[in-house]
């Protein structure tokens, strides 16, 4: 939309192949509707204001690529297509900052070998598409001398106890005697007390 528009508050019509941006009843800017990637964005010269046109002593496309052959010809060739499918060089600016003095900075070794990596798969060069093969690239390089870690048995061992105490300790099973005297006895116990609870006199040895 015209830049003096800017802080007003517009309406947009959206159909399948146009976006029409509307102040009141009146049109004040159409575009073709794009589609695909997301975060696309269309801008007609007439609504850019005169200072933004002027870029010189600022960021520019000589700056952005002086600053990527310091990595090497990938990366110059990535910033080359990041500028180039810009329809106003100036859009393009962030996203090449954020490339070379971004990841750059961080990652220094990593660029150049991420852009090649890139432009080998003819994949879209990016910001975001860089940054996913670099956080790739550095975790590999990262794990990459890191000694693999034993998984712990699941059964635990305990030959070491049983030789330092000269005790096992044996399942219930190995004493059927032992448990069926005591779950008598707790019967036997429950009973008395409900009998007493019933006003009955109870001896313990005449309950069987």
């Amino acid at each position: 939309m015209p830049y003096q528009l800017v802080g007003r508050t517009l309406s947009t019509r959206l159909t399948q192949t146009r976006v029409t941006v509307v102040d009141g009843t009146t049109v004040v800017a159409e575009h073709p509707r794009l589609v695909g990637r997301r975060g696309q964005h269309s801008t007609l010269d007439a609504h850019i204001p005169a200072q933004h046109k002027d870029v010189s002593g600022l960021w520019s496309r000589d700056w952005f690529i002086a600053h990527a052959q310091s990595f090497g010809p990938a990366t110059v060739e990535v910033i080359t297509a990041v500028l180039d499918r810009a329809a106003v060089e100036a859009q393009a600016f962030v996203e090449c900052r954020n490339i070379v003095k971004g990841l750059g900075t961080k990652h220094r070794s990593l660029l150049e070998p991420a852009c090649t990596y890139l432009l080998e798969r003819g994949g879209y060069s990016s910001y975001s598409g860089l940054k996913r093969i670099i956080a790739v690239m550095a975790h590999e390089e990262k794990n990459h001398d890191r000694p693999a870690v034993p998984v712990p048995e699941t059964v635990k061992d305990l030959s070491s106890q049983s030789e330092r105490t000269g005790r096992f300790v044996r399942a219930p099973g190995h004493f059927p005697d032992y448990y069926d005297q005591h779950n008598k006895d707790r019967a036997k116990s429950r009973a008395v007390k409900e009998l007493e609870r019933l006003g009955y006199a109870v001896q313990l040895d005449s309950v069987a």
